[in-house]
C-alpha cells in the first residue's frame, strides 16, 4: 500500500496523476498528514529558527485544510476534500524532502557560498511546487491552471504573512 501511495505521489509531482486518482480513505489522509508534519517539522528544525519546529507545520496544515474545505464547498465539490488534501500534503512532503536534500549541499560554515547549481535547483524546486499545487487545484476545482496557480500563490503568501506575525515578537525580543 505504501509503495503504491508513493508511486502515486511521484506521478502527481510529475503531473501524470490527478487528485481524482488519489485514495479517498481516511487512513491515507492520516498517513499524508503525518508525513507532512514530520518532513516540515524536520525542515524547520534544520533551519534553526527561534520558534518550536512544529508550529509552522501545524499552521500551514490548518491553513490548507480550511482553504481547501471552503474552496471545494464553494464549488459544491466537498466529496473531493480527502483526495485533494491528501494530494496537496503528500506532494508537499515529497518535494520538501528533495528540498532538505538540496539544503544538505549548502556549506554550514558559510551559507553564502552556495554552489550555483544547488541554488538554481532549489529555485526550480520552489517554482515546481507551485506548479504541482496549481495542477492539484486545477483538477479538484475543474478550473484553469492559472486559477490553480493564483490559489497556490495566495495560500503561500498567506502562510508567509502568518509566519511573519509569529516571528515579529521574537525579533522584537532579540532587539531589546
Amino acid at each position: 500500500m505504501v509503495s503504491a501511495l508513493f508511486r502515486f505521489v511521484l506521478d502527481l509531482c510529475l503531473l501524470r496523476a490527478t487528485p481524482a486518482d488519489a485514495p479517498s480513505q481516511p487512513a491515507a489522509l492520516v498517513l499524508a498528514i503525518l508525513a507532512y508534519l514530520g518532513v516540515f517539522t524536520l525542515d524547520h528544525a534544520l533551519q534553526q529558527h527561534s520558534l518550536p519546529a512544529l508550529l509552522p507545520a501545524l499552521q500551514l496544515l490548518l491553513l490548507l485544510t480550511v482553504v481547501v474545505y471552503f474552496l471545494l464547498r464553494a464549488q459544491q465539490q466537498q466529496s473531493r476534500y480527502t483526495q485533494t488534501l491528501f494530494s496537496l500534503l503528500a506532494s508537499s512532503a515529497v518535494l520538501n524532502v528533495i528540498g532538505i536534500l538540496l539544503q544538505m549541499g549548502v556549506p554550514s560554515d558559510n551559507p553564502q557560498q552556495v554552489h550555483p547549481l544547488i541554488a538554481f535547483s532549489w529555485l526550480l524546486l520552489f517554482g515546481w511546487s507551485f506548479v504541482v499545487d496549481a495542477h492539484i487545484f486545477r483538477h479538484a476545482l475543474e478550473r484553469s491552471l492559472t486559477v490553480g496557480m493564483v490559489i497556490a500563490v495566495l495560500i503561500f503568501a498567506s502562510n508567509q504573512m502568518l509566519l511573519a506575525a509569529w516571528y515579529l515578537p521574537t525579533s522584537a525580543e532579540q532587539l531589546s
